[in-house]
This record gives structure tokens, C-alpha cells and sequence, in this order.
């Protein structure tokens, strides 16, 4: 399922991974609150969903399925990489993160890993959620919630 504001990068997108053979689309909006209602028809494998979204945003839709379905499996897809929207984002129960510039080689290939169950993170986004929480504000729970985070525990 595709999860975007834009329609001409929701059907650009959705064209890429139908290029795929053994990747389908089933689903499209581009409304936050709209996610939900679709994820609860359709059930996709896997969502793929912007950060900014009218209505409902992102992290909030990702919340909302994951609290009705906590085995769904979200991958962020978005232009936005500051440290506080990574964070938020894996907080809220994403299984990764990359940025609209991927190419589709690594989008497939991420698709496929969360598909299996996995959490995939880059090397990149990696380092800067460790960088986020070497800062010296963050409470040592803080920093524990953190790590399991990024080792793939939910946010429970």
C-alpha cells in the first residue's frame, strides 16, 4: 500500500514497484486518515508512508495501524531526514526509513527485508539516531528505549 500527498510520485511509485514481479500494489491514498480505513479493507504486506500527509501525518497513521494491527509493517518513505523525524518515525513502530532519492534496486530490496520481518535501517540513519542519543539531554531510560528501538523492539 501507498501512503502519499502527491499524485504524480503516489502513481511514479506505485508504477516502480509494480515493475517488480513479484511486488503489487493494492491500495493508494494520499490521506493519513484515510491509511487506516484502507489498511483495515486490504491488509497489505507492507505500507510505504510519507511523513507529511494532510489530515492525519505520518507518524500519527503509522501509530493508528500499528495500535489496531502491531504487526503491521511500515516503511517511511520521504523527502524529510532531520534527526527528530527518524526518530519519531521508528518510535512509532516504522521497520525503516528512506528517503524518496533511493533507488528502486534498495526500495525493492527494502520492501522484500520488511516483508521477511526485519528492521532495516541504513548505516546512515543508523549513526544518526546514535548520534541523537549520545546527546546529553536524553535520560538514561531514554537512551535504553532508544537502543531497543534500533535493535527492532516495539515501542511498548
Amino acid at each position: 500500500m501507498l501512503v502519499d500527498d502527491h499524485p504524480a510520485f503516489l502513481k511514479g511509485m506505485s508504477a516502480l514497484v509494480e515493475s517488480e514481479p513479484d511486488l503489487s500494489v493494492v491500495a493508494e491514498t494520499g490521506d493519513g486518515s484515510k491509511a487506516l480505513e484502507i489498511y483495515r479493507k486490504t491488509k497489505p504486506d507492507v505500507v510505504l508512508m510519507d511523513l507529511r500527509l494532510p489530515g492525519m501525518g505520518g507518524v500519527e497513521a503509522i501509530l493508528a495501524i500499528r495500535k489496531e494491527f502491531p504487526n503491521a509493517r511500515i516503511i517511511v518513505l520521504t523527502t524529510f531526514d532531520t534527526d527528530e523525524d527518524i526518530y519519531r518515525a521508528i518510535q512509532s513502530g516504522a521497520q525503516s526509513y528512506l528517503l524518496k532519492d533511493t533507488p528502486l534496486t534498495e526500495l525493492s530490496k527494502t520492501i522484500r527485508a520488511v516483508n521477511s520481518g526485519q528492521q532495516v535501517l541504513t548505516p546512515k540513519m543508523i549513526e544518526r539516531l546514535a548520534a541523537r542519543q549520545r546527546r546529553s539531554d536524553m535520560t538514561e531510560r531514554e537512551i535504553k528505549v532508544l537502543n531497543l528501538l534500533v535493535k527492532g523492539r516495539s515501542n511498548k
